[in-house]
């Protein structure tokens, strides 16, 4: 494939940029050696990495390594990958390609484990590992993961989970009159995701620093009754009649 044409990619080129009569644009940026954007007739524009990997070639007979065919990594569609954050996934990808390794086997991996860990599979682990052990009222913890989280983030690998998903699940519980259950819920959601950064599976809770003060707790309204003590209640009214 013939090199891309080079240009310093700014946005306001980016967002400029108009779609080809027929065939593919393709653009290589003169910052990040090696990103390219490519856009469609339709007007759809990605960023992507082209490089080769040296040594892929073999090794010459003066014992200079040879590079072998060329690859392409997409990183994303623009604007939802922004230039800089394109520019800075470059350099990543890029990093091991000068040192004569093809980041793709460990970019697979990287992508197998984050499909791996999704919400429901970290939050069984959570649940049999920390909250079992350390909890007493654990069924309760596994009974709200189950019934409100799980049917809504469940299969969203822990990574993807953005503070704004956890506060759509909120604002449901809240509009639905659940504001006891959307406590439980913030609750629960910081311990495990908390759990899970302790792991390395997160770098940072979608829950820390969330505010609601929809959710404050009232003080008028006293506290909230343990399991044990909606038991009784529930037997007690059962004799009474």
């Amino acid at each position: 494939m013939p090199a891309a044409n080079k240009r310093r990619f700014t946005d306001q080129m980016l967002e400029r940029m108009r779609p080809p009569a027929n065939g593919r644009l393709e653009l290589g940026d003169e910052v990040v050696p090696g990103l390219v954007v490519r856009m469609t007739p339709r007007g759809t524009k990605s960023f992507s990495v082209i490089y080769k990997v040296p040594g892929e070639g073999g090794i010459s007979s003066s014992g200079r390594l040879l590079a072998g065919r060329q690859h392409r990594i997409t990183i994303g569609q623009y604007p939802l990958i922004g230039l800089a954050q394109a520019r800075e996934k470059a350099r990543e990808l890029l990093g091991p390609v000068s040192e004569g390794r093809d980041p793709r086997p460990a970019r697979r991996e990287a992508n197998l484990l984050r499909h791996t860990n999704t919400v429901e599979t970290v939050a069984k682990r959570f649940i049999e590992q920390d909250a079992k052990r350390t909890v007493t009222s654990w069924k309760n913890i596994e009974r709200v993961l189950d019934l409100h989280v799980i049917p809504r983030l469940g299969m969203t690998p822990i990574r993807d989970v953005r503070r704004a998903d956890v506060h759509e699940l909120l604002d449901e519980l809240v509009a639905a009159n659940k504001v006891g259950t959307a406590r439980e819920v913030r609750k629960h959601l910081s311990r495990l995701f908390n759990w899970a950064v302790d792991r390395e599976l997160l770098t940072d809770s979608p829950v820390h620093g969330l505010r609601r003060g929809d959710l404050d707790p009232n003080a008028d309204a006293g506290r909230a009754l343990t399991d044990e003590e909606l038991r009784h209640i529930w037997r007690a009214a059962g004799d009474l009649g």
